[in-house]
């Protein structure tokens, strides 16, 4: 059951690392700005009056049009964090039981596609 679906159309980034500055801890400009972009992205897909999940969930990311070298890991931190502050995961404690990341560098368009399911899994967490 799918529970959220999103597209958002941009050269997916990846979380840059924490920077320390004058006035505390800041990313990069380039994850920065996308991050508030893929953060709009969401919040129009989720619509009014989306209620947040806060259940075990799976979670789908192709990214289209990445960089060949990124990482992975960091383009998945990006989205989950992203996630969390369009209200579309209630927080950080959310367990997700599956993630797939694709990351296909040879696409027509760049894009990152976000696919949230209901975990459908056995009953004692299996």
């Amino acid at each position: 059951m799918i529970l959220f679906e999103a597209i958002h159309y941009a050269k997916p980034v990846p979380q840059s690392r924490a920077r320390t500055g004058k006035f505390g801890f800041y990313y990069g400009k380039r994850a920065s700005m996308y991050r508030a972009a893929l953060i709009k992205t969401l919040v129009v897909a989720g619509g009014n009056g989306f209620d947040p999940i806060n259940e075990p969930v799976c979670i789908y990311i192709m990214l289209a049009g990445a960089n060949p070298t990124s990482d992975v890991d960091n383009h998945a931190k990006m989205v989950l964090d992203a996630l969390q502050d369009a209200n579309i995961l209630k927080d950080d404690s959310i367990k997700v039981v599956w993630k797939l990341v694709v990351k296909r560098t040879n696409a027509h368009g760049p894009c990152t596609e976000i696919r949230i399911t209901k975990h459908e899994g056995e009953k004692d967490g299996h």
